[in-house]
């Protein structure tokens, strides 16, 4: 298993579930930087953040990749929060679909969320954007 198998996991249904909003909302992941002409637009932010990775076992350690991924949606200020609660549902709904039995066929790996923290919400002052931000741990093993 590799980590950016593991970022597939949790990237991929993110992304699909805002591109399915209307309209679209793009999204951005580590290290890929935001578009000017998406600064002032609807956009939202995953990053993940790995912490253990492995479990000792008696004999090589066991590769059980654990983290946590933080989702931040940025909708237009002074709208009210309809819009940024449609964001974090959307992505919330797409988190929450990942606590299956099976692996992922893309991937072959097993994803998992433990419970979602928030979503919160924050006026940017410094920015034309009314925020919704929600975070959730994983864990994620490959099944051979």
């Amino acid at each position: 298993m590799t980590f950016q198998s593991v970022r597939a996991i949790y990237e991929t249904p993110v992304i699909a579930a805002l591109a399915g909003l209307t309209p679209t909302v793009n999204c951005y992941v580590d290290n890929q930087p935001v578009k000017k002409t998406d600064a002032v637009k609807e956009h939202a932010l995953i990053s993940i953040q790995f912490t253990n990775t492995t479990e000792t076992t008696l004999g090589p350690s066991m590769e059980n990749l654990r983290g946590l991924i933080v989702v931040e949606c940025f909708a237009k200020k002074n709208k009210g929060p309809a819009r940024a609660q449609e964001m974090v549902t959307a992505v919330m709904t797409a988190l929450n679909n990942l606590n299956t039995c099976t692996p992922h066929a893309s991937t072959g790996s097993y994803g998992t969320v433990g419970e979602i923290n928030g979503p919160s919400f924050t006026s940017l002052d410094d920015r034309p954007h009314f925020m919704g931000r929600l975070s959730c741990p994983f864990k994620a093993t490959h099944l051979s």
